[in-house]
């Protein structure tokens, strides 16, 4: 298990579990927010998840995010589909962000066929990282995707 830090749009940290890109609340009552600490208290140099960014951030226009994420070669754009389509439920359908009803629409959209087209794929990719903006920026299961969901405020 590793970890690594983000900024929210405020450009405050977040703690971001590598294996699956969730991040985890600061919450002392939370289990993985205690299972990162013991972690990150193991490391030679522990990672700073209290000192706020340098700036604050703000929301990428979905525009921007759907770019970047055209851009992907096939192989990336099915290792970022094999893991949000991960799980059960699957990753996709565990957002809580502002765009959750989207992506629940799409995911049903997708489900009337055999399997979801790349465009229902994309749309779903693209409110998930609005909605988790750390989410593609060199994730574990491919490190060369540097997408981030928010730019300098």
């Amino acid at each position: 298990m590793s970890y690594r830090i983000g900024y929210d749009t405020e450009g405050l940290p977040i703690v971001i579990r590598d294996s699956d890109g969730a991040t985890i609340p600061q919450e002392a009552s939370n289990a993985d927010f205690r299972a990162f600490l013991g972690w990150n208290a193991a490391q030679t140099v522990p990672l700073d998840y209290t000192t706020p960014g340098a700036k604050a951030r703000k929301p990428r226009t979905l525009l921007a995010i759907h770019a970047d994420v055209m851009a992907l070669s096939k192989p990336q754009l099915d290792a970022v589909w094999a893991d949000l389509s991960s799980g059960s439920p699957e990753k996709h359908m565990k957002s809580t962000g502002p765009n959750t009803p989207t992506i629940f629409a799409l995911h049903c959209v997708g489900k009337i066929g055999s399997a979801p087209d790349t465009h229902t794929q994309v749309g779903i990719i693209v409110f998930f990282v609005a909605d988790n903006p750390a989410y593609l920026v060199n994730p574990a299961f491919d490190p060369t995707i540097n997408i981030d969901g928010s730019e300098p405020g």
